[in-house]
């Protein structure tokens, strides 16, 4: 048994219910229902959902052998690697696109998508854990120039100098987007080239050897732009 549930963009749940599998057959009826809703409202449907996993077609990536994940060349992108994950139909055939909107567009949570990145390392308590997890973070999310640029501003109209903003004034006044596929694989495979081979004092490594088979999955969702921010008419939609 587990739920399955629907929110907004403003955090409020739509519609939840329990299920015996979170196959679409049984999602169905959810969608249905939300779509009714929607109609008799006179509102516009969703044109983008974000989930926590079967966000396009199925693929398969094969277990790594032995040692194979000390070896840069297992974790190097090739062109014969982005040229086979963004072939074929991409798009998967999911219950909201088929009882709720026919033109959804589906990405993946970006929260998902890097907690698997942190389950393969071999300890939260490792040293470079913390590290890594920031390093991450930074190449997944990138600050709006324009907004960082008004904050200086602001910060010298104030007459703070340097105009050099602090993390948090960031956070709360900078709008964040994830990049588009490209920009968005060399940033994540700088992360993992820095990190793929590091141990601590004692010669123990941060990433187990399944993080290669991790890396591999999550890196065909990035080429397939599953991860990165939409771009709308208007720009793009910010987080």
């Amino acid at each position: 048994m587990s739920s399955y549930a629907i929110m907004n963009e403003n955090w409020m749940i739509l519609s939840w219910v329990m299920l015996q599998s979170e196959c679409d057959r049984s999602l169905h009826p959810m969608y249905q229902g939300l779509s009714q809703r929607y109609a008799a409202a006179g509102v516009e449907k969703a044109n983008f959902q974000w989930v926590d996993r079967d966000c396009c077609a199925a693929f398969k990536v094969l277990d790594s052998k032995a040692q194979e994940h000390f070896l840069w060349d297992s974790w190097r992108t090739t062109e014969a690697v982005v040229t086979e994950a963004t072939s074929g139909n991409l798009v998967n055939t999911c219950a909201s696109r088929s009882k709720f909107n026919k033109d959804i567009t589906v990405k993946l949570d970006l929260f998902h998508c890097m907690r698997r990145f942190t389950r393969e390392c071999v300890s939260e308590h490792h040293p470079l854990y913390s590290s890594f997890c920031q390093f991450l973070s930074a190449a997944f999310l990138v600050v709006d120039q324009g907004d960082l640029q008004q904050l200086k501003d602001a910060y010298t109209f104030c007459g703070l100098s340097p105009a050099n903003p602090t993390k948090q004034h960031i956070r709360e006044h900078c709008r964040t987007k994830v990049p588009q596929s490209r920009e968005l694989l060399q940033r994540v495979e700088d992360v993992m080239h820095h990190f793929y081979l590091a141990k601590d004092t004692n010669d123990v490594h941060l990433f187990k050897a399944s993080m290669l088979k991790v890396w591999k999955i999550q890196r065909i969702h990035i080429l397939r732009g599953c991860l990165s921010d939409p771009e709308v008419g208007e720009g793009i939609l910010y987080r």
